[in-house]
């Protein structure tokens, strides 16, 4: 199914040069103005929680968001780098030899580190504002697909990576968030 789901994905890649570029577009470069985006977003906007849980000072609540976001961000990344190295998977590029590959791959395959980070970052945003973070987890998805597509990655590997950035994410704020638990539903 792995295989599978890769081969058909895979397939359009090298056909069009214009949508090799949109592929290349989603697959990397979106998801950093994505995060940049959602951090300035986070900064900037007054989180919906913050009127339920009583706090006065809108700034520190924003501090507070920012920082566990990009914990979990981090932890996400840490987690996924870390297995990257246990596993050592390669990537479908050298597994398979009628994949196409449109990224030059860095490291191992498994999992996307890309995925943990774009998920992590949007259930951590979602925890606060709901719309904004169902907005990210499908542009995550997007990304996901695109690096399917663009040959770097195996389906599963993104869905492991989406698996660990939500993991994290819940970690970190129900660490970081003890008292706002049972608002967060953590």
């Amino acid at each position: 199914m792995n295989h599978y789901l890769f081969q058909l994905l895979n397939s359009v890649a090298g056909k069009n040069p214009f949508l090799d570029h949109v592929i290349i577009f989603v697959a990397k470069p979106l998801t950093i103005l994505v995060l940049i985006g959602a951090l300035i977003f986070l900064f900037y906007h007054d989180p919906e929680i913050h009127r339920k849980m009583g706090y006065k000072s809108i700034h520190k609540m924003r501090i507070r968001i920012f920082g566990a976001v990009i914990l979990s961000i981090l932890f996400a990344i840490g987690i996924a780098e870390v297995m990257k190295v246990a596993f050592m998977i390669p990537r479908p590029v050298h597994l398979l030899e009628e994949s196409y590959t449109l990224l030059v791959p860095r490291s191992f395959s498994f999992p996307s580190v890309y995925a943990a980070l774009l998920a992590a970052l949007s259930a951590g945003v979602y925890f606060f504002h709901h719309k904004a973070g169902k907005v990210i987890a499908f542009l995550a998805i997007i990304v996901g697909i695109a690096r399917i597509m663009a040959g770097a990655h195996f389906p599963f590997d993104i869905f492991v990576g989406y698996f660990i950035g939500i993991i994290s994410a819940i970690f970190i704020f129900g660490q970081l968030f003890p008292k706002e638990r049972r608002m967060l539903k953590l």
